[in-house]
């Protein structure tokens, strides 16, 4: 993790192969990996949801993380 402005960026790997991205099976296996690495990295810290500016960053976080997560999987698999 590094901290970039008032920002802390942390990282997640996720073990894959094109083989199992490949397979309807293996990405929907992988999509699920992704989903709760999200869920943890962006649960931590201060963006919980307790109020409405936590519960914006959560969010924020979370779709950046799933984005982020499905553009490597789509390079791994080209």
């Amino acid at each position: 993790s590094a901290l970039m402005g008032s920002r802390l960026l942390v990282s997640v790997s996720i073990a894959t192969s094109r083989q199992e991205l490949s397979r309807a099976d293996g990405r929907k296996a992988v999509e699920g990996r992704v989903l709760a690495a999200a869920e943890a990295v962006c649960s931590s810290g201060s963006a919980n949801g307790k109020n409405i500016t936590e519960a914006a960053a959560y969010k924020l976080c979370f779709a950046t993380a799933v984005r982020d997560a499905r553009l490597q999987m789509a390079a791994i698999s080209a």
